[in-house]
Protein backbone atom coordinates (compact mmCIF):
# COMPACT_ATOMS: atom_id res chain seq x y z
CA UNK A 1 0.00 0.00 0.00
CA UNK A 2 1.40 3.39 -1.00
CA UNK A 3 2.18 6.04 1.57
CA UNK A 4 -0.47 8.39 0.08
CA UNK A 5 -3.22 5.77 0.29
CA UNK A 6 -2.22 4.84 3.83
CA UNK A 7 -2.29 8.52 4.84
CA UNK A 8 -5.71 9.00 3.24
CA UNK A 9 -7.14 5.99 5.09
CA UNK A 10 -5.79 7.27 8.39
CA UNK A 11 -7.38 10.68 7.76
CA UNK A 12 -10.72 9.09 6.87
CA UNK A 13 -10.64 6.97 10.01
CA UNK A 14 -9.79 10.00 12.14
CA UNK A 15 -12.63 11.97 10.52
CA UNK A 16 -15.06 9.14 11.20
CA UNK A 17 -14.01 9.05 14.84
CA UNK A 18 -14.40 12.82 15.18
CA UNK A 19 -17.81 12.79 13.54
CA UNK A 20 -18.92 9.82 15.62
CA UNK A 21 -17.58 11.32 18.82
CA UNK A 22 -19.12 14.67 18.00
CA UNK A 23 -22.50 13.08 17.41
CA UNK A 24 -22.25 11.18 20.69
CA UNK A 25 -21.29 14.36 22.51
CA UNK A 26 -24.20 16.30 21.03
CA UNK A 27 -26.72 13.57 21.79
CA UNK A 28 -25.47 13.37 25.37
CA UNK A 29 -25.98 17.11 25.77
CA UNK A 30 -29.41 17.26 24.13
CA UNK A 31 -30.68 13.66 24.14
CA UNK A 32 -34.36 14.58 23.80
CA UNK A 33 -33.71 16.32 20.47
CA UNK A 34 -32.44 13.08 18.94
CA UNK A 35 -34.70 10.67 20.82
CA UNK A 36 -37.87 9.93 18.82
CA UNK A 37 -41.13 10.54 20.67
CA UNK A 38 -43.15 7.47 21.56
CA UNK A 39 -46.62 7.07 20.07
CA UNK A 40 -48.13 7.63 23.53
CA UNK A 41 -46.20 10.87 24.01
CA UNK A 42 -47.19 12.12 20.55
CA UNK A 43 -50.82 11.38 21.38
CA UNK A 44 -50.50 13.21 24.71
CA UNK A 45 -49.08 16.32 23.05
CA UNK A 46 -51.86 16.19 20.46
CA UNK A 47 -54.44 16.02 23.26
CA UNK A 48 -52.90 19.03 25.01
CA UNK A 49 -53.26 21.08 21.83
CA UNK A 50 -56.98 20.25 21.69
CA UNK A 51 -57.61 21.45 25.24
CA UNK A 52 -59.54 24.70 25.73
CA UNK A 53 -56.85 26.27 27.90
CA UNK A 54 -58.42 29.73 27.75
CA UNK A 55 -61.46 28.55 29.69
CA UNK A 56 -60.77 26.68 32.93
CA UNK A 57 -63.45 25.01 35.04
CA UNK A 58 -63.43 23.78 38.64
CA UNK A 59 -65.69 20.96 39.82
CA UNK A 60 -66.07 19.26 43.21
CA UNK A 61 -65.61 15.50 42.85
CA UNK A 62 -65.51 13.14 45.84
CA UNK A 63 -64.05 9.63 45.91
CA UNK A 64 -65.42 7.01 48.31
CA UNK A 65 -63.62 3.96 49.69
CA UNK A 66 -63.80 1.81 52.83
CA UNK A 67 -66.58 3.92 54.32
CA UNK A 68 -64.72 7.18 53.76
CA UNK A 69 -65.76 10.01 51.47
CA UNK A 70 -62.72 11.94 50.26
CA UNK A 71 -63.41 15.52 49.25
CA UNK A 72 -61.65 16.71 46.13
CA UNK A 73 -61.89 19.10 43.23
CA UNK A 74 -60.92 18.98 39.58
CA UNK A 75 -59.41 21.92 37.70
CA UNK A 76 -59.40 21.37 33.95
CA UNK A 77 -59.87 22.88 30.49
CA UNK A 78 -63.58 23.43 29.85
CA UNK A 79 -63.79 20.82 27.08
CA UNK A 80 -62.14 18.04 29.10
CA UNK A 81 -65.24 15.81 28.84
CA UNK A 82 -65.05 15.85 25.06
CA UNK A 83 -61.46 14.63 24.82
CA UNK A 84 -59.00 12.50 26.77
CA UNK A 85 -56.40 14.52 28.69
CA UNK A 86 -53.41 13.75 30.92
CA UNK A 87 -54.14 14.00 34.64
CA UNK A 88 -52.10 15.21 37.61
CA UNK A 89 -53.17 13.96 41.04
CA UNK A 90 -51.97 16.27 43.82
CA UNK A 91 -51.44 15.05 47.39
CA UNK A 92 -51.19 17.75 50.07
CA UNK A 93 -48.85 17.81 53.04
CA UNK A 94 -49.29 17.05 56.74
CA UNK A 95 -52.00 19.10 58.50
CA UNK A 96 -53.06 20.77 55.27
CA UNK A 97 -55.74 20.30 52.62
CA UNK A 98 -56.29 20.38 48.87
CA UNK A 99 -56.63 24.16 48.71
CA UNK A 100 -52.85 24.56 49.05
CA UNK A 101 -52.42 23.44 45.43
CA UNK A 102 -55.08 25.66 43.84
CA UNK A 103 -52.58 27.99 42.15
CA UNK A 104 -50.52 25.10 40.82
CA UNK A 105 -53.70 23.40 39.56
CA UNK A 106 -54.80 26.48 37.63
CA UNK A 107 -51.38 26.95 36.02
CA UNK A 108 -51.25 23.29 34.98
CA UNK A 109 -54.81 23.38 33.61
CA UNK A 110 -53.85 26.40 31.51
CA UNK A 111 -51.28 24.12 29.89
CA UNK A 112 -53.89 21.50 29.03
CA UNK A 113 -53.74 19.17 32.04
CA UNK A 114 -56.54 17.96 34.27
CA UNK A 115 -55.56 18.41 37.93
CA UNK A 116 -57.28 16.64 40.81
CA UNK A 117 -56.53 17.73 44.38
CA UNK A 118 -58.13 16.05 47.39
CA UNK A 119 -58.18 16.07 51.19
CA UNK A 120 -56.71 13.02 52.90
CA UNK A 121 -58.81 11.43 55.62
CA UNK A 122 -57.29 12.85 58.80
CA UNK A 123 -54.87 14.84 56.69
CA UNK A 124 -55.35 18.08 58.60
CA UNK A 125 -57.49 20.03 61.05
CA UNK A 126 -59.26 21.63 58.08
CA UNK A 127 -59.87 18.39 56.18
CA UNK A 128 -63.25 17.89 54.54
CA UNK A 129 -62.75 14.12 54.41
CA UNK A 130 -63.14 13.26 58.11
CA UNK A 131 -60.96 12.78 61.22
CA UNK A 132 -60.01 16.45 61.71
CA UNK A 133 -58.26 15.65 65.00
CA UNK A 134 -55.78 13.59 62.90
CA UNK A 135 -55.58 10.80 65.49
CA UNK A 136 -56.62 7.95 63.19
CA UNK A 137 -54.39 8.75 60.21
CA UNK A 138 -50.98 7.49 59.17
CA UNK A 139 -48.81 7.18 56.11
CA UNK A 140 -50.56 3.90 55.33
CA UNK A 141 -54.11 5.28 55.65
CA UNK A 142 -53.11 8.09 53.30
CA UNK A 143 -51.56 5.55 50.95
CA UNK A 144 -54.94 3.75 50.85
CA UNK A 145 -56.66 7.08 50.11
CA UNK A 146 -54.35 7.84 47.19
CA UNK A 147 -54.75 4.32 45.81
CA UNK A 148 -58.52 4.79 45.82
CA UNK A 149 -58.21 8.14 44.06
CA UNK A 150 -55.91 6.63 41.45
CA UNK A 151 -58.32 3.72 40.87
CA UNK A 152 -61.20 6.16 40.38
CA UNK A 153 -59.45 8.29 37.80
CA UNK A 154 -58.00 5.36 35.88
CA UNK A 155 -61.59 4.28 35.19
CA UNK A 156 -62.65 7.65 33.76
CA UNK A 157 -62.88 7.94 29.97
CA UNK A 158 -61.94 11.62 30.12
CA UNK A 159 -58.44 10.68 31.31
CA UNK A 160 -55.50 9.59 29.18
CA UNK A 161 -54.70 6.65 31.46
CA UNK A 162 -51.21 6.29 30.00
CA UNK A 163 -50.37 9.76 31.29
CA UNK A 164 -51.38 9.97 34.94
CA UNK A 165 -48.90 11.87 37.10
CA UNK A 166 -48.51 12.07 40.87
CA UNK A 167 -47.56 15.40 42.41
CA UNK A 168 -46.96 15.47 46.14
CA UNK A 169 -46.21 18.18 48.66
CA UNK A 170 -44.10 17.23 51.71
CA UNK A 171 -45.95 14.34 53.41
CA UNK A 172 -48.02 13.97 50.25
CA UNK A 173 -44.81 13.45 48.29
CA UNK A 174 -43.91 10.58 50.60
CA UNK A 175 -47.36 9.04 50.05
CA UNK A 176 -47.02 9.47 46.28
CA UNK A 177 -43.73 7.59 46.41
CA UNK A 178 -45.22 4.73 48.43
CA UNK A 179 -48.02 4.32 45.89
CA UNK A 180 -45.77 4.64 42.85
CA UNK A 181 -43.44 1.98 44.25
CA UNK A 182 -46.24 -0.58 43.96
CA UNK A 183 -48.00 0.80 40.87
CA UNK A 184 -45.21 1.97 38.61
CA UNK A 185 -47.11 0.85 35.52
CA UNK A 186 -49.92 3.29 36.38
CA UNK A 187 -47.73 6.37 36.91
CA UNK A 188 -46.14 8.23 33.99
CA UNK A 189 -43.94 10.41 36.23
CA UNK A 190 -43.81 12.11 39.62
CA UNK A 191 -43.20 15.67 40.79
CA UNK A 192 -42.25 15.88 44.47
CA UNK A 193 -42.15 19.18 46.36
CA UNK A 194 -40.01 19.08 49.53
CA UNK A 195 -40.73 15.37 50.04
CA UNK A 196 -40.97 14.26 53.67
CA UNK A 197 -38.57 11.35 53.33
CA UNK A 198 -37.43 11.99 56.91
CA UNK A 199 -40.63 10.70 58.53
CA UNK A 200 -39.31 7.37 59.81
CA UNK A 201 -36.14 9.00 61.15
CA UNK A 202 -38.21 11.74 62.80
CA UNK A 203 -40.46 9.20 64.52
CA UNK A 204 -37.46 7.23 65.78
CA UNK A 205 -35.88 10.44 67.07
CA UNK A 206 -39.10 11.41 68.83
CA UNK A 207 -39.46 8.03 70.50
CA UNK A 208 -35.89 8.25 71.76
CA UNK A 209 -36.34 11.77 73.12
CA UNK A 210 -39.62 10.80 74.80
CA UNK A 211 -38.06 7.71 76.33
CA UNK A 212 -39.94 5.03 74.40
CA UNK A 213 -37.84 2.02 73.44
CA UNK A 214 -40.68 -0.02 71.94
CA UNK A 215 -43.99 0.69 70.23
CA UNK A 216 -45.80 -1.10 73.07
CA UNK A 217 -44.75 1.75 75.38
CA UNK A 218 -46.30 4.44 73.19
CA UNK A 219 -49.65 5.83 74.46
CA UNK A 220 -52.72 6.32 72.26
CA UNK A 221 -51.71 9.91 71.52
CA UNK A 222 -48.29 11.52 71.46
CA UNK A 223 -47.32 15.20 71.31
CA UNK A 224 -43.95 16.03 69.80
CA UNK A 225 -42.62 19.22 68.22
CA UNK A 226 -45.99 21.01 68.36
CA UNK A 227 -47.83 18.08 66.73
CA UNK A 228 -50.14 15.51 68.28
CA UNK A 229 -50.46 12.18 66.50
CA UNK A 230 -52.13 8.88 67.23
CA UNK A 231 -50.24 5.72 68.07
CA UNK A 232 -51.20 4.37 64.64
CA UNK A 233 -49.16 7.06 62.92
CA UNK A 234 -46.03 6.10 64.85
CA UNK A 235 -46.53 2.35 64.45
CA UNK A 236 -47.04 2.61 60.69
CA UNK A 237 -44.12 5.02 60.22
CA UNK A 238 -41.78 2.49 61.80
CA UNK A 239 -42.75 -0.09 59.16
CA UNK A 240 -41.83 2.12 56.20
CA UNK A 241 -38.79 1.32 54.07
CA UNK A 242 -38.51 4.59 52.18
CA UNK A 243 -35.26 3.89 50.27
CA UNK A 244 -36.70 0.61 48.97
CA UNK A 245 -39.84 2.44 47.82
CA UNK A 246 -37.68 4.98 46.00
CA UNK A 247 -35.67 2.28 44.25
CA UNK A 248 -38.86 0.48 43.21
CA UNK A 249 -40.12 3.34 41.03
CA UNK A 250 -38.05 3.53 37.87
CA UNK A 251 -40.11 6.22 36.15
CA UNK A 252 -39.06 9.86 35.80
CA UNK A 253 -39.04 11.89 39.03
CA UNK A 254 -38.56 15.63 39.50
CA UNK A 255 -37.75 16.68 43.07
CA UNK A 256 -38.10 20.37 43.93
CA UNK A 257 -36.77 21.36 47.36
CA UNK A 258 -35.72 24.53 49.15
CA UNK A 259 -32.13 24.54 50.35
CA UNK A 260 -33.13 26.40 53.55
CA UNK A 261 -35.96 24.03 54.50
CA UNK A 262 -36.20 23.88 58.30
CA UNK A 263 -38.92 21.20 58.35
CA UNK A 264 -37.53 18.57 55.99
CA UNK A 265 -33.74 18.84 55.58
CA UNK A 266 -32.67 19.35 51.96
CA UNK A 267 -30.15 16.53 52.39
CA UNK A 268 -32.98 13.98 52.24
CA UNK A 269 -33.76 15.04 48.69
CA UNK A 270 -30.09 14.86 47.76
CA UNK A 271 -30.07 11.26 48.95
CA UNK A 272 -33.38 10.51 47.22
CA UNK A 273 -32.08 11.84 43.91
CA UNK A 274 -29.34 9.23 44.04
CA UNK A 275 -31.70 6.46 45.19
CA UNK A 276 -34.47 6.83 42.61
CA UNK A 277 -33.30 5.17 39.36
CA UNK A 278 -34.27 8.23 37.27
CA UNK A 279 -34.60 11.43 39.29
CA UNK A 280 -33.71 15.08 38.83
CA UNK A 281 -33.24 17.43 41.78
CA UNK A 282 -34.08 21.10 41.39
CA UNK A 283 -32.84 23.10 44.40
CA UNK A 284 -34.57 26.37 45.24
CA UNK A 285 -31.83 28.46 46.81
CA UNK A 286 -32.83 29.97 50.14
CA UNK A 287 -36.39 28.62 50.04
CA UNK A 288 -38.02 27.15 53.14
CA UNK A 289 -40.81 24.57 53.33
CA UNK A 290 -43.70 26.60 51.89
CA UNK A 291 -44.94 25.67 48.42
CA UNK A 292 -45.39 29.38 47.73
CA UNK A 293 -41.59 29.61 47.71
CA UNK A 294 -41.51 27.17 44.80
CA UNK A 295 -43.96 28.92 42.46
CA UNK A 296 -41.53 31.03 40.44
CA UNK A 297 -40.95 31.54 36.73
CA UNK A 298 -37.85 29.35 36.81
CA UNK A 299 -39.62 26.53 38.63
CA UNK A 300 -42.60 26.62 36.28
CA UNK A 301 -40.35 26.52 33.22
CA UNK A 302 -38.49 23.50 34.59
CA UNK A 303 -41.74 21.80 35.53
CA UNK A 304 -43.25 22.53 32.11
CA UNK A 305 -40.18 21.09 30.40
CA UNK A 306 -40.30 17.95 32.57
CA UNK A 307 -43.99 17.36 31.89
CA UNK A 308 -43.61 17.77 28.13
CA UNK A 309 -40.92 15.08 28.02
CA UNK A 310 -42.91 12.60 30.09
Amino acid sequence: MSKKIRTALILLLALALVIGGGYAAITSLVPDFFKPQSAALKLKNKELKQADTKNIVTEDISVSHDGRNLYGYLVAPRNYKDISLPLIIVSHGYNSNADVSSKFATLAAQRGYMVYSFDFYGGGNSTRSGDPDMLDMSALTEKADLNAVLDYWKSQKTVDSSHIYLAGISHGALISTLVAAERAQDIAAMVLFAPAFHVTDLVKQGMQELGYTDISQVPDTVSYKDHTVGKRYIADALTLDIPTAQRAYAGPVLIIHGTADTVVPYSYSETAQKTFPHAQLMPIDGADHSISDFVSVGTLLKLDEFMKKN
